[in-house]
């Protein structure tokens, strides 16, 4: 199980490219998070105002207002009474019933110890609700007050105080933590899914992975717009393309080899360029150079290569099936300032009526013309076309992307390559 693990390593400069392409991302989460937050709140959360007033009791059957230390102990121990009646139910729904618009309003009250005097609140959703549920709460009180044992009467003697707010929603006090904390989370998953994806992510995981074969390096290249001439930026790729042809050229002329082979683990769209620049480097080191596998539709979308009425009737299918010569499938293009073969529209068969004997023919007329053979092994859709080519070239290389550059896609390659009956003369890491 742990042989399965792979750690394909961290690139903190890819990951900020990812996470700055992908910020988009993160605050739509935030947003959303804003806006369903906000609709719960207005779902579950109903506010709360609260009213206070202070009210003394005094004996209704007093002809003066003025408490002897009797008649205060005696108020005191009446006005507890009176407080267990303002807080029963039975009060509260008979406010509700007398005034239907306090429905909402709940009237509570608290005796100040060993005195006469109330403390009353009354508590609603609507603020002029609980401004006036004092008021009228003492009202009713009054209507029924004559009947009771402790007869006497409430006053105000202070407010009510204008409503305020009881803390308020948790949701709404909370609502820019939790918004910055699904940012967060969304980031973290920007970052796990980058770390969890199953692809080489640097040059050194790969390198340290196979350390019997030889690497090449090589940045990003991109096709670039339509309106810029060329395959590629001349400026972010003739260093490092010209180094790279120079170390390719010397291994070839190291194991004297003159075919190669080069295969990718991806399309032909991020292969294609690079292949190409690598014969056009190639040429302007005074090597003769044939790059084998252009497709016919390739004019349009690769400036350069522009092939005169003639060139373009002869293909590479037409040479193997013996309607023309090497001599006459070759156009030159002026841009790259080598000579092309472009493969015909029968590359995608399934069987191909050619064998790598074949396919030695064909490149052995070929190095009459040029001192090197370039062959686009990108090209061929098909895995069984790529194995007659790798059969019949002298050497072959391999280009990885880092982009595509799949734990198990890649393995199967360089294995392929390196059990293969051609020199494996190496793979460009390309991009990482």
């Amino acid at each position: 199980m742990t042989d399965s693990f792979r750690w394909g390593g961290f690139d903190p400069r890819k990951f900020c490219r990812i996470f700055f392409r992908n910020f988009w991302m993160i605050i739509a989460v935030m947003i959303i998070t804003y806006l369903g937050l906000t609709l719960v709140d207005k779902r579950t959360y109903t506010p709360s105002y609260t009213s206070t007033a202070v009210a003394a009791v005094y004996p209704s059957t007093s002809s003066y207002r003025y408490h002897t230390i009797e008649s205060v102990s005696d108020l005191s121990s009446k006005t507890s009474v009176i407080v267990s009646v303002l807080n029963s139910d039975l009060f509260q729904t008979g406010l509700h019933n007398q005034y239907s618009s306090m429905e909402d309003c709940t009237i509570d009250s608290l005796q100040v110890p060993n005195t006469d005097l109330l403390i009353l609140h009354a508590t609603s959703s609507r603020p002029e609700n609980a401004f006036e549920g004092i008021r009228l709460a003492l009202e009713y009180y009054s209507q029924f007050s004559g009947n009771l044992t402790v007869a006497t009467e409430i006053k105000t003697i202070l407010g009510p105080r204008a409503p305020h707010l009881d803390g308020g929603s948790k949701i709404r006090a909370n609502r820019s933590r939790l918004c910055l904390l699904s940012g967060l989370m969304m980031a973290g998953l920007l970052l796990l899914m980058y770390a969890a994806k199953t692809t080489y992510k640097t040059e050194r995981c790969i390198r340290k992975r196979y350390k019997n074969i030889r690497f090449f390096s090589l940045p990003y290249i991109s096709s670039g717009a339509k309106n810029i001439k060329g395959f590629l930026s001349k400026k972010s790729i003739q260093e490092p393309i010209k180094k790279l042809s120079i170390e390719i050229k010397q291994v070839l002329h190291k194991c004297d080899k003159k075919t190669l082979l080069v295969t990718s683990n991806t399309d032909n769209e991020g292969a294609s360029p690079v292949i190409s620049e690598l014969a056009r480097e190639l040429a302007e080191q005074n090597e003769k150079v044939i790059l084998i596998g252009t497709e016919a539709g390739q004019y349009e979308s690769a400036p350069g290569l522009d092939p005169s009425d003639q060139m373009e009737k002869y293909t590479l299918q037409d040479v193997l099936q013996q309607k023309c010569t090497v001599k006459d499938a070759m156009f030159y293009s002026e841009e790259l300032k080598v000579h092309c073969i472009q493969l015909g529209q029968d590359n995608t068969d399934a069987d191909p009526s050619y064998s790598a004997d074949d396919i030695r023919r064909i490149l052995s007329d070929c190095l009459e013309y040029a001192d090197i053979i370039l062959i686009n092994g990108t090209a061929w859709d098909l895995p069984h076309h790529v194995q007659i080519w790798k059969e019949a070239v002298d050497a072959s290389i391999a280009l990885c992307r880092q982009e595509d550059a799949d734990y198990f896609k890649v393995d199967q390659m360089l294995n392929d390559l390196q059990n293969s009956e051609s020199y494996f003369a190496g793979c460009v890491l390309f991009g990482f």
